[in-house]
């Protein structure tokens, strides 16, 4: 009887070729049932119900399973449930019978008895236990569910109060949290769907002795029940019917007085639950009461979760009492009034009361007004005067307390809102009329008036009443809005930074919000925005002013209305301004805009709106001389924002702005419909005016998909030409750098995406340049330079994309190079391995499409370093920084895992770069030093000695006399950099805080804080600020973790 067996079986039934009876006729069948030994009975039924469940119980669900036989199969199972040893495997048999469409009324009847009469969980055995909850409780009691919504529905009812006495005996005295949880979904049922009116006490008190729920899930629960899930299903009961509210509430008040947070937590949670079931009547006996309890919980929370679980409670009780007020009886009304006069109360005398908590009683307040809108229009009407009489004796009162009185009246206008309409509500005619209409006046005065606080906390708040004023129905006039946006516009430009911000972020809810008013968001786009960008363009302005003035463009530019007015005006500023200011500001609010926003590129008109005018403004005045174009830093900005925008742009977008840029400056060729004159651009290279603009030039063609192609152009003469136009170009005089890292990164880009065949041809045509790097006479030249720069970016962009021997080959013969005294070789080694080697201009990365092989840089770490080491150990002293400076940067970027695997091999060169005199090489080591102290300090602990002591010693701090046998060289000055000092300070102070053995740590405790004494009088601040920190943590360790 295996479960092949039963599948076969099954399989018979559902085609027809036997039938359950003559199954359980059969000898071996018959003989194993009726079986003296309990364990052959227990087998046997097993396979019966395997083969009743097998597909999802297909067969009982098929009509080949008529009501004859599934009845007679639910009484052979009710009655042997009385057969302990095979109880689990009858449940699984009755959970699959039970998806029958065709059990009887007296079939269910039948059974629910059998479970009450013959099942008892707490004598089972705890896997036992589980099948009966899990599956029978599905089956009987938790499929009650299933058996409500099918015929079994009435026989449930049927047995009425004795199913649910059965039940509850059932369920008594439940501990495994398993259970439970099932149990009270099952009571949830009972009580929604049976008449409980003479059982309603028992069902309460069978779920009373479990609140509140302290259960705590043991560690790597496999069956997930939390706290949180038991104490839902619990509140869902006790939500299930209003019955329950005379015996809930004083079980509810006495948890609240408990010292217990937790008791109190879940009994808050219980009554915002319950009190709309329970009803006004039920809880107007314990208003008073219930006030003193949540108000005193609402003012003195240890945790914002219990605060708010109080105002929870606070508001669900309003909205029971008003609830109830407006269907019930006049006590109902008297109880909401006696609840709403004590939020008055204390209110009128909290809020001027300096020693209460002020924001908590102005929470109070909200959650009482918000509930409903009686409740709101009963404080409306005996609170707001007396908050304007307050606010208006702002002499008499301290900041803390003026601020949350206009918090307050703030409030009130917001709440109101959504009992009485909005501006955009206007023409609702059906609403019923505010009560603070007859406040607004004062209202829009007190705020008026507080704006011109010398506190900014105070006019923040009088700010944000404004806002409230002006988005209520019918509040302020036409002169009033004026005024507000007027306020708005000066404020943003003049003020303070927390009261500026404050206002630019009200302007932008003015246009951004879902609920904005299309007046509001027409009267900022077509005033607001105007004026900002005049004082943007102010040329006597102050540059503080012009700089906030910007500051709010770019930030209201977050919206798409905002966005298509503001990039247009700031293009003209580059067409049309000589202001060397506003062009810098003008570039940068580009650059931003269209980094923070880039899904509005697609609708917006960037190619000739943004791209073409551009370009033609960069030429026009870089042929004319114009400073602009002369300032490195203003066309490496445009070139970022031609960058942001093509990474958005899909490949036949990219192709069309690259024609443009790349005829425009590689062949002085304007390609644009609308001709330039009278100047037509020239090549890149004729004048040094122009050579900035291959930062525009590289952001263009480095950012272009793997797909897009450059038409009418030949790659491999572009690439040509811009490697041969950097050589000849050196020869006479220096390069600049920007102008030769733009060239040699899209020279790089292009070779990065180009097939196998195009990059063979490139490294036949440009063999000569490793023939100049490695002939020794060339090392001093400026061509030298240049070359060793074209290598190294072109060797990263193929290496990166296919890590074949070819290209490893390359970087081989860039190592050779590190063997010369010049360190150009070493110092620029990061761009074979950086993530970034353009550091956040995104050139060969995969947010520019770049090309990448798997692993590639565990295989260039791989071919460098046993190379590198075995260099390094038989170079002159001369140039062993070479060896190490190049190492330390493929490290910086290399996997830790990787690192960890070599250690061994690592640590001797780590130590030797840290006592080396070179600080390029000491900050690359001290960078990967912090990491691995961090991240894996059981990697040092064996050299945790040398290594303390050579951070000592380059802080200054290292003793006389102190052991210097495990360092690797004579030392490192006291003078080292004031950042090399600072790092090797944020390390020591690293060292305490690991999880290496305590023993290893104290015994260098003394000698840390000793050394540490020099950089405590360092003359830069920074060192000493990291000085102190680091030994207060070598005094604090103090004893084993």
């Amino acid at each position: 009887m295996d479960t092949e067996s039963a599948h076969n079986a099954a399989e018979q039934l559902r085609n027809g070729s036997v039938s359950v009876l003559s199954l359980l006729a059969t000898a071996p069948m018959s003989e194993a049932l009726a079986s003296s030994d309990p364990f052959e009975r227990a087998r046997a039924t097993a396979f019966l119900s395997s083969v009743l469940s097998d597909g999802d119980a297909a067969w009982l669900r098929s009509d080949k399973a008529d009501k004859n036989t599934v009845s007679v199969l639910m009484d052979f199972y009710s009655s042997r449930l009385h057969d302990q040893t095979s109880v689990a495997d009858l449940l699984h048999g009755i959970l699959a019978l039970l998806a029958s469409p065709v059990v009887t009324r007296n079939s269910a009847i039948s059974l629910a008895r059998a479970m009450f009469s013959e099942l008892n969980n707490q004598n089972f055995a705890q896997n036992v236990i589980v099948t009966a909850a899990a599956r029978l409780s599905d089956a009987s009691s938790c499929r009650i569910h299933d058996l409500l919504s099918r015929p079994g529905n009435a026989a449930m009812k049927y047995l009425g109060d004795n199913f649910i006495a059965g039940f509850l005996v059932a369920m008594d005295g439940e501990k495994d949290p398993r259970n439970i949880l099932i149990s009270f979904g099952i009571i949830h049922t009972i009580i929604q769907n049976f008449n409980i009116d003479k059982k309603f006490e028992d069902i309460f008190e069978s779920i009373y002795c479990y609140f509140p729920i302290t259960f705590r899930p043991p560690p790597n629960d496999p069956y997930g029940i939390t706290s949180a899930d038991l104490k839902v299903q619990l509140r869902r009961c006790f939500a299930a019917s209003p019955l329950f509210g005379p015996l809930a509430w004083p079980i509810l008040l006495e948890k609240l007085t408990s010292t217990s947070d937790n008791a109190k937590l879940d009994a808050m949670e219980t009554i915002s639950a319950c009190a709309a079931v329970y009803g006004g009547d039920s809880i107007g006996r314990h208003v008073e009461q219930l006030w003193e309890l949540l108000h005193e919980e609402s003012l003195d929370s240890k945790t914002a979760t219990q605060r708010d679980a109080a105002l929870k409670a606070m508001r669900c009780i309003v909205y029971a009492l008003s609830t109830s007020a407006a269907t019930a009886s006049t006590s109902s009304r008297d109880h909401l009034t006696q609840f709403l006069t004590f939020v008055t109360k204390h209110a009128q005398t909290d809020l001027v009361d300096a020693t209460l908590p002020q924001e908590a009683i102005r929470r109070i307040v909200n959650a009482a007004a918000k509930a409903t809108e009686p409740s709101f229009y009963y404080l409306a009407t005996h609170l707001v005067k007396s908050l304007l009489d307050v606010a208006k004796r702002s002499s008499a009162v301290s900041v803390e307390n003026q601020c949350e009185v206009l918090g307050c009246l703030t409030d009130f206008v917001a709440t109101s809102k959504s009992f009485y309409g909005s501006s955009v509500d206007m023409d609702i005619d059906s609403l019923p009329q505010n009560p603070l209409t007859a406040f607004k006046a004062d209202l829009f005065q007190i705020f008026q008036t507080s704006l011109s606080s010398k506190s900014e906390r105070i006019a923040i708040a009088s700010l944000n009443g404004l806002f409230e004023l002006a988005h209520a129905k019918e509040f302020l006039s036409t002169l009033e809005l004026e005024w507000y946006f007027e306020t708005l516009l000066g404020m943003s430009i003049n003020e303070n930074a927390a009261v500026r911000g404050v206002v630019v972020s009200l302007l932008v809810k003015e246009v951004s919000s879902e609920a904005a008013d299309s007046n509001h968001v027409q009267t900022v786009i077509s005033t607001i925005i105007p004026q900002l960008l005049d004082a943007c363009a102010l040329k006597d302005g102050a540059e503080d002013v012009i700089l906030n003035a910007f500051e709010a463009v770019v930030e209201l530019s977050a919206d798409k209305k905002v966005f298509g007015t503001v990039v247009p005006a700031l293009i003209k500023f580059l067409e049309e301004s000589n202001d060397a200011r506003l062009v810098r500001h003008s570039i940068s609010a580009l650059r931003i805009i269209l980094t923070e926003q880039p899904d509005y590129i697609s609708e917006f008109s960037y190619y000739e709106s943004l791209i073409v005018p551009v370009l033609r403004v960069l030429l026009t005045r870089s042929i004319a001389g114009s400073y602009i174009c002369e300032n490195g830093a203003y066309v490496e900005s445009l070139g970022q924002v031609y960058a942001a925008i093509m990474r958005l742009l899909d490949s036949r977008s990219q192709e069309k702005v690259a024609h443009l840029v790349v005829n425009a400056l590689y062949r002085g060729k304007w390609v644009d419909s609308r001709p330039m004159e009278p100047i037509s651009p020239v090549p890149i290279d004729a004048r040094s005016n122009l050579r900035l603009l291959a930062t525009v030039f590289s952001s263009v063609i480095c950012n272009m998909r793997t797909d897009a192609v450059l038409l009418d152009v030949d790659p491999r003469a572009l690439v040509n030409f811009l490697v041969q136009t950097l050589i000849d170009q050196s020869s006479a005089s220096r390069v600049p750098d920007v102008y030769m890292n733009s060239l040699c990164q899209a020279v790089a880009s292009i070779l990065n995406k180009s097939d196998a065949k195009f990059v063979s041809t490139f490294t036949a045509d440009h063999e000569y340049l490793f023939k100049l790097v490695e002939n020794e006479s060339a090392s001093n030249s400026d061509t030298y330079r240049v070359a060793v720069i074209v290598l190294l970016w072109t060797t990263r962009a193929t290496v990166m994309k296919s890590p074949t021997a070819a290209e490893l080959q390359k970087v081989s013969r860039i190592v050779d190079l590190l063997q010369r005294q010049d360190s150009i070789v070493a110092s620029k080694f990061y761009l074979l391995a950086a993530d970034d080697p353009s550091f956040g201009k995104h050139v060969l990365t995969k947010t520019a499409f770049a090309k990448t092989g798997l692993l590639w840089k565990q295989k260039l770490f791989k071919h460098c370093l046993p190379v590198l080491v075995e260099r390094f150990s038989g170079a002159h002293s001369s140039i062993r920084n070479n060896y190490l400076l190049a190492l330390s940067h493929l490290m910086k970027y290399i996997a830790k895992s990787i690192i960890l695997y070599e250690i061994q091999t690592l640590i001797p060169l780590l130590l030797a770069g840290l006592s080396s005199d070179n600080a390029e090489l000491n900050l690359t080591i001290l960078e990967i030093t912090e990491t691995l102290l961090k991240e894996s300090p059981a990697a040092l602990g064996a050299h945790l000695e040398s290594f303390t002591t050579v951070l000592l010693h380059l802080v200054g701090g290292i003793e006389a006399g102190a052991s210097k046998s495990s360092v690797t060289s004579s030392g490192v000055k006291a003078s080292a950099s004031a950042d090399v000092r600072v790092l090797s300070l944020k390390c020591l102070g690293i060292i305490p805080k690991t999880e290496l053995p305590f023993n290893e740590l104290y015994v260098l405790k003394p000698r840390v804080i000793r050394g540490l004494q020099v950089a405590l009088d360092d003359e830069k601040k920074s060192v000493r600020k990291e000085a102190g920190n680091a030994r207060a943590k070598w005094y604090l360790l103090l004893g084993k973790k």
